[in-house]
C-alpha cells in the first residue's frame, strides 16, 4: 500500500484527479513520437485512477508507483526531470486560485461554475458557446496551462515558418524566454531570448527525431537559466 505524504508538510502536492488530466495531456503529446514514454505516463494515470484520484500526490508518490512491481518496467522510460516538472509549477509559479480563475473567465467571456469533489477543493469548469472545459483545480492551475487548454493566445510566437508546431516554452521573471518548435521536416529548433532582449535560434541536431530527446535538451537550457 502506498503511504501518501502528510498534507501539512512543506512540500505541496497536486490533487489526484487533476494530476491524471495533466498526465493524459502529456501522454497524448508524445504518443506519436515515443510509444514507451506514452505507456509510462498512462501507467501513472491509470494507477492514480485506481487508488489515489481523491488525494493529493507529490513527486515522491509517483516514484513510489514506479518502484512497485507493476511500475518497474515503465520507470526506465520516464525521465526523473519529467516527473519533477509536473510539480515544479506548484512551488515556483503563481497559480490562479478560485478568484483568479473567475477573473480570467470574465475577461474572456466564459461562464464558470464549481462542483464539489472528493478532493480538498471544489473543481471548477468553464463553458462557452455550448462547450465545457475542465475540471480545473484552481489551487494548482496556472494561466499558461489554462490558455493552452482553451486554445487562447496572449503572446507573440517566434516560429521560423508558418505551420511549424509549437511544442512548449519557458519564461521567468529575469527575462529569459524559450519556445521549442517542430519543423515540417521532422527536425526541432528552440527560440531563446535572454534578459535585455537578445534573441537566437538553436537548431537541434538532425539526428534528434524523438520528441522526448528534444524535450530533454530544451529542459537543460531552461535549467541553466536558474543557475
Amino acid at each position: 500500500m502506498i503511504k501518501l505524504k502528510d498534507l501539512l508538510t512543506e512540500k505541496r502536492g497536486i490533487g489526484g484527479y487533476y494530476l491524471m488530466k495533466m498526465l493524459k495531456d502529456m501522454a497524448n503529446d508524445v504518443k506519436r513520437d515515443d510509444k514507451k514514454l506514452y505507456k509510462a505516463l498512462m501507467f501513472l494515470h491509470d494507477r492514480i485512477n485506481q487508488s489515489a484520484r481523491d488525494v493529493d500526490l507529490d513527486a515522491d508518490d509517483l516514484n513510489d508507483f514506479l518502484n512497485d512491481p507493476r511500475g518497474r518496467k515503465y520507470a526506465k522510460d520516464l525521465p526523473d526531470w519529467m516527473i519533477d516538472d509536473l510539480f515544479e509549477g506548484v512551488n515556483e509559479i503563481e497559480t490562479l486560485g478560485a478568484s483568479g480563475l473567475k477573473s480570467f473567465a470574465k475577461k474572456h467571456k466564459y461562464a464558470v461554475k464549481s462542483k464539489k469533489s472528493g478532493g480538498r477543493v471544489p473543481l471548477m469548469y468553464l463553458s462557452k458557446d455550448g462547450n465545457q472545459f475542465g475540471p480545473f483545480d484552481p489551487t494548482v492551475l496556472t494561466k499558461k496551462y489554462l490558455l493552452k487548454k482553451l486554445g487562447l493566445n496572449e503572446r507573440k510566437f517566434h516560429h521560423k515558418k508558418l505551420g511549424d508546431n509549437y511544442l512548449g516554452g519557458y519564461n521567468d521573471d529575469k527575462g529569459n524566454n524559450t519556445e521549442m518548435w517542430g519543423a515540417k521536416d521532422g527536425t526541432f529548433y528552440i527560440w531563446v531570448q535572454k534578459p535585455g532582449g537578445a534573441e537566437a535560434y538553436i537548431d537541434l541536431p538532425k539526428n534528434v527525431k524523438d520528441r522526448s530527446k528534444a524535450d530533454k535538451i530544451h529542459h537543460k537550457i531552461t535549467r541553466d537559466f536558474k543557475k
